[in-house]
């Protein structure tokens, strides 16, 4: 019940500061308790040390001054028996002495207030002994019934044997006081009442003092701790801030010296590509008639074939080149839209289904919309690639969800039934120059993921569940929120 409140005024937890509160609560318990017995013990022992020394010192004086040897030698003068009478008389006066026996030297009772005691010895009192041999000795055990208690009706009564002694004699006789130990004992226990409440205050105040310092001093440990992993997270994401500056670095480097190459190799292709193009167009009008069928054929797949290296090399202007872009408000299923038109005049047969699931009412973005077009009939002619010969069906989903706190996010998937795509081929997937067709540039995705990157959008890709690849791409909406 005490160790509850104690609890939640430190705000104590679990953990090493509870294991620690519950060692110092028990040893600081076990020792206050410890203190408060030994403390309580010496007092009392001090108190009625004094108390009975007091006593011995006045019952002596008063002997001194209203006795004499001669006295005890011959008690039962009407003389000796007078003096005893006034001693006693005077004696009584002491605060909670109430009763008192005189002895001889030899042990007999010489006086008493009760007077058949008088006459009668008890030589089996050894503390009567030891007065006889000059010390003074008190019996503290209360209760306890002797010989010489007879006719004493309340034997809970503290006795004190005083030797008398005058100059120049021996001990001649010994004056054993009763006396109530009601209020010394009452005065003893007040005594252990203030030093145990006393220790009780001091034993608490120290054991909060010492598990608030304790408590301070774990919670500033956890804060340090706290900001050492938070610095340490801060390292972690600056480092991998750096590595990605690096790797765009490197690759900035990389596509650096990939387009001073793709613009001196581009510039020597394009010239005589277009020489050998109108050279052909010109031989076809002097092909004669005869022969023009079967030459016009021949001619026709030439200047088909250099359209298409046209066209490669066009793809490598456009990877290597900055993108030049028009920011404009556009509908994502619009810009679909098109490029699935596009896309169906590219299919070569039928075996290959398209599969459209545009949800309408989409928010707006805002990019160029011939960028998007071409990087989603990029996505699209890679999935076509992957689901032929064999056939299959490319699914394209539109739609949109919550960004938390950013708003919304819209978002394309466009998923094919193929054979998926390898680990290892996955990670490199948006490489340029990275393929794993025959025929391919490596181009068609890199250009894919640079032109939706540069309409602040992300692209992604991974595996379906169901088989075959499925490629993610969002873009933050451009909705007021």
């Amino acid at each position: 019940m005490i160790w509850s409140p104690m609890k939640r005024l430190l705000r104590i937890g679990r953990g090493p500061v509870t294991r620690f509160a519950l060692l110092s609560f028990f040893v600081t318990a076990a020792t206050t308790a410890a203190l408060v017995v030994i403390i309580s013990y010496h007092f009392r022992q001090h108190l009625l040390e004094r108390e009975w020394t007091w006593t011995a010192a006045y019952v002596a004086k008063e002997a001194h001054s209203n006795l004499s040897a001669a006295h005890f030698q011959a008690p039962h003068t009407p003389e000796a028996q007078a003096r005893f009478t006034t001693f006693y008389e005077d004696v009584i006066l002491l605060p909670e002495l109430v009763r008192l026996k005189i002895y001889d030297a030899e042990g007999t009772v010489i006086w008493s207030d009760e007077p058949r005691l008088v006459g009668q010895r008890f030589l089996d009192n050894p503390l009567l002994q030891g007065a006889l041999a000059g010390r003074i000795t008190v019996k503290g055990e209360i209760g306890e019934r002797k010989g010489e208690h007879v006719y004493e009706p309340n034997p809970s009564l503290v006795e004190v044997y005083v030797p008398i002694v005058f100059q120049g004699s021996r001990v001649v006789g010994v004056v054993e006081a009763y006396k109530s130990p009601d209020q010394v004992f009452a005065r003893v226990r007040s005594i252990k009442v203030i030093v145990a409440a006393t220790a009780l205050l001091g034993a608490s105040l120290l054991y909060i003092a010492l598990v608030y310092i304790v408590r301070r001093s774990a919670v500033r440990i956890e804060q340090q701790q706290e900001a050492l992993e938070y610095r340490s997270h801060q390292l972690a994401v600056a480092n991998e801030e750096l590595r990605g500056m690096q790797t765009q670095l490197i690759a900035t480097e990389r596509l650096a010296a990939i387009g001073e190459v793709v613009t001196a190799v581009a510039h020597g292709i394009r010239n005589p590509l277009a020489s050998i193009r109108a050279a052909i167009q010109v031989a076809l009008l002097h092909v004669p008639l005869e022969s023009r069928s079967s030459a016009a054929h021949n001619l026709a797949n030439v200047i088909q074939e250099v359209d298409r290296l046209e066209a490669r090399v066009k793809e490598l202007f456009q990877f290597v080149e900055p993108t030049k872009q028009r920011q404009l408000r556009l509908d994502l299923n619009a810009v679909v839209t098109k490029a699935l038109q596009m896309m169906v005049g590219r299919l070569s047969n039928g075996d290959v289904k398209l599969i459209e699931r545009l949800t309408p009412g989409l928010p707006p973005i805002t990019g160029d919309a011939m960028l998007l077009e071409q990087a989603i009939l990029n996505i699209l002619e890679n999935a076509r690639d992957a689901v032929l010969p064999a056939g299959g069906a490319i699914t394209v989903i539109t739609d949109f969800e919550s960004n938390g706190s950013r708003g919304e996010r819209v978002f394309l998937e466009v998923s094919d039934t193929g054979a998926g795509v390898p680990p290892d081929t996955l990670r490199k997937i948006f490489e340029p120059f990275f393929t794993t067709k025959n025929k391919g540039t490596g181009l068609g995705l890199a250009l894919a993921k640079k032109f939706i990157e540069a309409n602040d959008g992300a692209v992604k890709a991974d595996n379906a569940l169901g088989g075959g690849a499925v490629f993610h791409v969002t873009f933050t909406t451009s909705r007021p929120v």
